[in-house]
């Protein structure tokens, strides 16, 4: 098995300890070397080698974009963020992934899968991970919502459907629910088609809290939920073939 020398370039020591832990499961990944700012990552990187680098962009010293300009040894790249608006500019790097934090096993697993020690990754690829990355992150992961002088980040997965009423839109949860002045239609364009589905002018519900669909005795559908509630939610004629597909 061939060994892949990688360095890890993380200003927060915690980011540090989790990635270790997790590429320890790889036993094609020897870990030569650490560095927790830009300008000690500088140093490590003409020092020792790297077939490859876990490499942070924002840190204190130089970023990521920086120290990629400033290195004469060239590493494969693999860029570890907590910020995806630098998806594209990594992928003009030539990095050959770009890992969204928390950092989940899988995902590394994906990543060192593309490491090829000694070759540069190729433009085609490139282009179609950008493309793949701007698939994953185009449609909202969080639901922004207002409480007071705070804000509360919902999980978008959480939800189990959005109904609006007048101006305002209720997003429920298993067991809470929120107002907000977002519009259902606003919303239902920054929400994966594949997850959410309109089933009513004022219903928009998540598919993955969908258990079963019934028809009442009067023949209109309903779709039950899998909340605690068992909430059952009635399906407009106009979206009968929408819920029939699903």
């Amino acid at each position: 098995m061939t060994t892949i020398k990688t360095i890890l370039i993380e200003d927060e020591e915690l980011a540090q300890q989790r990635l270790i832990k997790i590429l320890q499961n790889f036993p094609q990944i020897e870990v030569v070397g650490q560095a927790f700012d830009g300008l000690t990552g500088i140093e490590k990187i003409d020092t020792l080698k790297p077939d490859l680098i876990l490499l942070d962009i924002e840190m204190p010293g130089c970023n990521g974009f920086e120290l990629l300009a400033r290195i004469e040894h060239q590493p494969q790249v693999i860029f570890t963020t907590a910020y995806d608006h630098y998806a594209i500019k990594a992928f003009e790097e030539n990095s050959i992934d770009y890992l969204l934090k928390p950092i989940e096993r899988a995902r590394v697993e994906k990543a060192i899968a593309r490491v090829k020690v000694g070759e540069s990754s190729d433009i085609e690829g490139i282009v179609n991970r950008i493309l793949s990355l701007k698939a994953e992150n185009a449609y909202m992961k969080r639901l922004h919502v207002k409480i007071g002088d705070r804000t509360l980040l919902v999980q978008v997965n959480e939800i189990t459907h959005f109904e609006s009423a007048d101006k305002y839109t209720t997003v429920h949860l298993n067991e809470k629910e929120y107002i907000i002045d977002n519009p259902l239609i606003e919303l239902e364009k920054k929400l994966d088609p594949s997850l959410f589905l309109r089933i009513h002018r004022s219903l928009l519900v998540n598919t993955s809290w969908i258990s079963e669909i019934h028809r009442n005795l009067g023949g209109k559908l309903q779709v039950q939920l899998k909340n605690d509630a068992k909430t059952r939610l009635g399906v407009s004629r106009s979206f009968v073939d929408k819920v029939k597909n699903l």
